[in-house]
């Protein structure tokens, strides 16, 4: 069980093998602060340059709730659309979960934003949802875009991928999809 742990949270972590993000030194500039919904599971987020998947020019791995990198709240250029992935994860007997969902927003110069990464196990889905914070709490974001494909390390895996669970089966061996 050692051995499927840590071949799935490495190859979590390595996806893609690309550059911690680098937010903004300069500009006009909004906050985002990532998730993950409940207390299950591990998440981490990955952006990208455009909704074909692009590699982001200031670095496509975010943050990971594992602590392998980056920051939960970081700076994001306004004015641009920012295309984020957020995947969820858990590692259960002899089977790991994985579910990624890829969407977009256009952030507002100052405002600050939450993307929350929720996994629904039952209905075998995950949903990458962002909201705008606002005094008393959040509301939806009116530039939100439920990405086409899905981004996910160095590749474009389509629309089919997009918020689907990838079940990976005994030693990460076996992809069932």
């Amino acid at each position: 069980m050692k051995t499927l742990g840590a071949i799935f949270v490495g190859a979590a972590a390595l996806s893609g093998c690309a550059a911690t993000y680098q937010g903004p030194a300069s500009g006009s500039t909004a906050t985002l602060t990532v998730r993950q919904a409940g207390e299950e599971g591990n998440a981490y987020f990955n952006v990208y340059k455009d909704r074909v998947c692009a590699p982001h020019p200031a670095g496509q791995r975010f943050y990971t709730t594992m602590g392998t990198f980056g920051a939960a709240t970081q700076k994001v250029a306004a004015g641009q659309e920012f295309v984020l992935t957020g995947t969820w994860s858990k590692i259960g007997a002899a089977v790991g979960y994985r579910c990624s969902a890829t969407a977009s927003f256009v952030p507002e110069e100052g405002m600050t934003y939450v993307a929350t990464i929720a996994a629904d196990m039952k209905a075998n889905r995950c949903t990458l949802s962002i909201a705008e914070q606002v005094a008393g709490g959040t509301r939806p974001v009116a530039s939100f875009r439920k990405n086409t494909d899905l981004c996910f390390g160095p590749d474009n895996l389509g629309a089919a991928k997009n918020g689907v669970f990838d079940n990976i089966q005994a030693g990460a061996t076996t992809i069932t999809r």
